[in-house]
């Protein structure tokens, strides 16, 4: 089983979520937006057991 490192970001409208996963997106995190909350474990276990060239995960919830 690979390490997989997961970054999650949330915070109020207008605190800058967008622009924290544009720059994690920009050192080779694969970004997502504005998934539910109850399909984060899903996502993960289909990310670990699917994509082994994806290393780094950052999320935005709100």
């Amino acid at each position: 089983m690979k390490n997989l490192q997961v970054v999650i970001i949330t915070g109020l409208s207008g605190s800058g979520k967008s622009t924290a996963l544009r720059a994690l997106e920009d050192i080779g995190f694969f970004c997502v937006a504005n998934l539910p909350v109850v399909l984060l474990p899903k996502f993960l276990s289909i990310t670990l057991e699917s994509s082994p060239q994806i290393k780094q995960v950052a999320q935005v919830m709100e």
